[in-house]
């Protein structure tokens, strides 16, 4: 979903769809659970079916969970869903916990009031997940110069993150089983969703994979973009920022 302020009181939102390859999708929209407990089944049951979790999303003033599926994959997901931690450090304690098991981060959710963090594996899959958790950049060009370098490391971006005391924090994830590389660039944002599908459409003609609006550390509004080397499976693909 995007949305773009339009005047002084109005804005459009619409939704955004990518395509990487010849694929064909289906989707369904279940209620979303009411704990943590009903969630991780839910995610479970769908997983064995061969459905992804996407997220949370809100459809007809009701709040759902969107999942998706690709037509004749093999792949069915089993999850893991696990308290959220405090510290980078309990953070990372888990999720390279979990990564070494072939789990993978997704994200953070919010659910029946409480935080958790939510890993999935493919039953195709047999690679295994490493992070790092940086400390958010104080500059701009700090900011591209740590994107840069960790991507030179097979380190793909994920997503930013305060954790309490210790302040902003960046969460970079990387698939052990590969050597990729990673390089970053902004662009101006758009202020409508004519402008911003068309600088879309026309960086991913290159090969750069849409990242989305981003505040950089200055406090600019820009759209990040990615490109990828030597780069095979999901962590090469556009998806929206916080892990979806």
């Amino acid at each position: 979903g995007f949305a773009f302020t339009t005047g002084p009181s109005s804005f459009e939102q619409v939704m955004g769809y990518v395509k990487d390859a010849d694929m064909t999708y289906s989707y369904e929209l279940p209620p979303t659970a009411a704990d943590t407990t009903a969630f991780e089944n839910q995610l479970n049951a769908q997983g064995a079916r061969g459905f992804e979790w996407g997220g949370p999303i809100g459809v007809g003033g009701e709040n759902r969970t969107i999942y998706r599926k690709v037509a004749g994959s093999a792949s069915s997901y089993s999850y893991a869903v696990l308290a959220g931690a405090e510290t980078s450090a309990s953070f990372l304690g888990q999720a390279n916990g979990q990564g070494a098991g072939g789990y993978y981060y997704v994200t953070q959710q919010g659910i029946g009031g409480a935080f958790a963090n939510v890993y999935r594996k493919d039953s195709q899959g047999s690679a295994t997940y490493g992070y790092e958790v940086l400390a958010n950049p104080g500059g701009d060009n700090d900011f591209f110069a740590q994107l840069n370098a960790q991507g030179a490391k097979s380190f793909r971006f994920k997503t930013p993150y305060a954790f309490g005391s210790e302040g902003a924090k960046v969460i970079y994830e990387k698939d052990l089983s590969q050597a990729p590389t990673f390089s970053y660039y902004a662009l101006d944002d758009q202020g409508s969703s004519a402008a911003f599908i068309s600088q879309a459409n026309a960086e991913g003609a290159k090969g750069s994979g849409l990242i989305g609006s981003y505040a950089l550390p200055s406090g600019a509004i820009k759209t990040l973009y990615f490109t990828s080397t030597n780069c095979t499976g999901f962590l090469c693909d556009t998806r929206m920022l916080f892990g979806f």
